[in-house]
């Protein structure tokens, strides 16, 4: 398992004057860079600090990227219900009154009541009941009352079982891969807070950077003016100083203005519609932390990281419900293309007499059934026959999105693996480089001390060490980032 290992290389700057000389720096900026650290680095892989948390907690929150596939994973869910609604069961219930104008012939009053239902496996059941009085049989007072009660079946046959519900499980699919859709989208806000997170932690430590180069400038000017008024160096020592101050101020300020967009990025991604509340003014209601906190380091070479992540990642799985749904819309457009072969059948009893009460007694001892088979051929059919062609177009095309994604997803795991082995070594070499520009830094300021150098050369050479630190806080976020940025290509970040 690979590590990095945690080391500080320090340099301290300081400034001396020859004896004699006032050291007195009304803005103490001599002494704040005297006690100032020119290169400090920790290096570690980076773990979670409490204020990456809560940002991460918030974004989960009010994230408007989340919002949106929840709403896509609302309609899957509501779609589910719509077609499962095929199979719930209906009541029927009806009053009728008949009467004709032929003499003796009867005139009727009833109520009927009845259930009908849809069973996924395509099967149409039905039970009606009927109930009333006949009015106006002189003749025939012992069939005054009289009732019915019909169950009918029908049973598809031809076109299998299951082809009915097929939009059923069609619709389940596609939650199921609206759900997956919403974890990998959970996945890229974490990612994306952590990526800006750490951005904005390096734009802050590059401002320190900044501010320590400023500060050594504002110094080395004091001393040059001190020892300009005594004489002991020329106009132009001043003057040197002076350019070198303004020059890292413009630096300064510029990196104040990076530290600063930094945050608003964050801010905007962290707190979505409710980021105009938190801008107030140029300060991050989370504060970050400048040191990468070290936690359990990530297995770089790991065996099958790639094969593990065609498992885990949710953009993977959410095209391979896709693909699965477009294959049930398929199955269901092809059904109407293909004859029928049903399975018809009914059951009736009669029943009834002279008084209410007997309204419902014989049904036992007045039944009689039906049995039988009916076939359908469909003909022309050019509308299903244009929906099955959708249909396997439609599958055509989730087949290939679903090759893009595994395709994505080994493309994502190998550049993020290479960019972390790779910010591996470059932390490595650019924490080498800072500590040997730091120490070249110390030795150009003894020489000046000595009178074997001058501010010119002293400049450049804090000027070198400078950007050697600033390489060196680069590299170390970036490596932040790359973990980052590899922990999401193989599925292993997770919502807390």
């Amino acid at each position: 398992m690979t590590r990095i290992r945690r080391f500080a290389s320090l340099a301290t700057l300081a400034f001396s004057l020859p004896s004699g000389l006032s050291a007195q720096d009304p803005q103490g900026t001599l002494a704040q860079v005297e006690s100032r650290t020119l290169v400090e680095l920790v290096a570690a892989l980076p773990g979670r600090p409490t204020g990456l948390q809560m940002l991460v907690g918030t974004a989960l929150e009010r994230s408007l990227d989340l919002e949106g596939e929840i709403f896509n994973r609302r309609i899957a869910e509501a779609s589910v219900d719509i077609q499962g609604g095929l199979f719930d069961p209906s009541f029927r219930l009806g009053s009728s009154l008949a009467r004709s104008a032929t003499p003796g012939v009867a005139s009727a009053r009833a109520m009927s009541a009845g259930l009908g239902a849809v069973l996924p496996w395509g099967t149409e059941l039905g039970v009606d009941v009927r109930g009333g009085r006949n009015l106006g049989l002189i003749n025939d007072p012992s069939s005054v009352y009289d009732s019915d009660l019909t169950v009918t079946l029908s049973q598809p046959i031809l076109d299998g079982f299951n082809v009915i519900d097929a939009r059923y499980r069609a619709a389940q699919r596609q939650r199921r891969a609206a759900e997956h859709a919403l974890a990998r989208a959970t996945e890229l806000v974490i990612a994306q807070i952590e990526t800006l997170y750490w951005s904005l932690a390096e734009t802050e430590a590059l401002e320190a950077v900044r501010q320590g180069s400023y500060e050594l400038a504002q110094a080395l000017l004091f001393r040059n003016q001190q020892l300009a008024e005594r004489g002991l160096v020329a106009a132009v020592d001043v003057l040197t100083a002076q350019s070198g101050v303004a020059l890292r101020r413009a630096s300064l300020i510029d990196a104040k203005r990076r530290r600063l967009d930094a945050s608003d990025r964050l801010v905007f991604a962290a707190y979505g519609a409710g980021a105009a509340q938190q801008l107030r003014g140029d300060t991050l209601p989370v504060k970050t932390t400048t040191t990468l906190l070290g936690g359990d380091p990530i297995d770089v070479e790991r065996p099958n990281a790639a094969a593990e992540a065609l498992t885990r990642r949710g953009d993977v799985a959410a095209a391979r419900e896709s693909l699965a749904a477009a294959s049930e819309s398929l199955r269901e457009s092809t059904s109407g293309l293909r004859p029928g072969l049903f399975l018809d059948g009914s059951w009736a009893a009669a029943g009834g007499g002279a008084s209410a009460s007997s309204l419902f007694g014989g049904l036992s001892n007045n039944a009689a059934w039906s049995l039988g088979l009916r076939f359908a051929v469909p003909l022309g059919n050019r509308s299903d026959r244009g929906f099955e062609r959708v249909a396997t177009w439609t599958v055509g095309l989730r087949q290939i999105d679903l090759s893009l994604s595994e395709n994505l997803v080994l493309q994502d795991v190998r550049e993020a693996t290479r960019a972390v082995r790779s910010g591996i070594e470059r932390l490595a070499a650019g924490d080498e480089a800072a500590r040997l520009a730091a120490a070249q830094l110390v030795a150009e300021r003894q020489r000046l001390d000595l009178g074997l150098g001058d501010s010119f050369r002293l400049l450049e050479t804090e000027e070198n060490a400078v950007q050697a630190e600033l390489e060196s806080v680069r590299s170390r976020y970036d490596l932040a980032r790359a973990t980052t940025r590899l922990r999401l290509a193989r599925g292993e970040i997770r919502a807390p």
